[in-house]
């Protein structure tokens, strides 16, 4: 996760990222779903999803390790994702100018729904993908 999010940063443009400071603990004590892909042994992509909401889950975290980047692991595990908790729609928020990541979920279904900016001012989107009926 670490790796990935300081290539979000760098995208981003901003030195302080609330992802990077987010611990090992933090991550254990979580009660999303975590789903993950490995390769050779090593966790290469993972997805957090929170589906304790009562609307839609929601993707907390959509992470694919730079060595691992351009090769479709976010793209079929997003699938995965999708296919285990979509039914009720889901939403995931990233930054407005990571511009892979917002391509990956358009490409999936997802659309943009709100913008918005974080506390620190860091400029964002939140986009959903409608519930199957």
């Amino acid at each position: 996760m670490q790796a990935a999010y300081r290539v979000e940063a760098a995208i981003l443009g901003v030195a302080e990222f609330v992802p990077l400071a987010r611990t090992v603990e933090q991550v254990r004590s979580a009660s999303c779903v975590f789903r993950g892909v490995r390769e050779g042994g090593r966790l290469v992509a993972v997805a957090e999803v929170d589906a304790t909401t009562a609307e839609r889950p929601n993707v907390d975290s959509l992470v694919v390790h730079p060595d691992a980047f351009r090769r479709g692991l976010g793209t079929a595990l997003l699938r995965h994702v999708i296919a285990e908790h979509g039914a009720r729609g889901l939403t995931v928020s990233t930054g407005e100018r990571n511009a892979p990541a917002i391509a990956l979920y358009e490409r999936l279904g997802f659309a943009i729904e709100e913008r918005w900016r974080t506390d620190d001012g860091i400029p964002m989107v939140t986009l959903a993908l409608p519930a199957r009926t």
